[in-house]
């Protein structure tokens, strides 16, 4: 903003601190449905695991967290999901749409190591039809471990 400033434009703090309140980055913590909430977060590493913790125990404290998840098979999954796991309830596996991915059921077999459900979906779809109903009323599903996972869901919810 001081460069702006120095190069003659007028901005005043109260229009930046408006402008910044209405940024939003598709994928990273979006909320695609309020009722039955719905998030999806693109995180696909321990830093964005640590992010996405935070986040939910800030802003969802004490929900049900269903957690419909895919991940890239060079992508540090076992440090992601140790992270996230305090505040999953259950695990929906999908396989990414990449050639990288890590399929849905080898993912599926490394997070029975945390001891809770998990069910292996044949597509984005399937999963957010499976989350939605674990979830019920009072639970929270989050999409989260691939930019490719959240893109596909995104489309379910009819965003591009």
């Amino acid at each position: 903003m001081e460069v702006l400033r120095e190069k003659g434009w007028q901005i005043c703090e109260k229009t930046i601190r408006e402008g910044l309140g209405r940024v939003t980055w598709p994928g990273r913590f979006e909320v695609l449905r309020r009722n039955s909430l719905f998030i999806v977060d693109g995180g696909h590493n321990p830093q964005c695991s640590e992010a996405l913790i935070q986040n939910l125990r800030d802003y969802l404290p004490e929900r049900r967290v269903i957690l419909l998840t895919g991940v890239l098979a060079d992508k540090d999954y076992d440090a992601m999901y140790a992270l996230v796991d305090p505040v999953v309830e259950r695990y929906i596996t999908v396989t990414p749409n990449s050639p990288r991915a890590l399929s849905s059921e080898i993912l599926a077999e490394h997070l029975k190591q945390f001891g809770k459900p998990v069910t292996v979906s044949a597509a984005p779809a399937q999963g957010v039809s499976e989350a939605d109903r674990e979830a019920g009323g009072d639970g929270i599903v989050c999409a989260f471990g691939s930019l490719y996972i959240v893109g596909d869901i995104r489309k379910c919810f009819g965003k591009e």
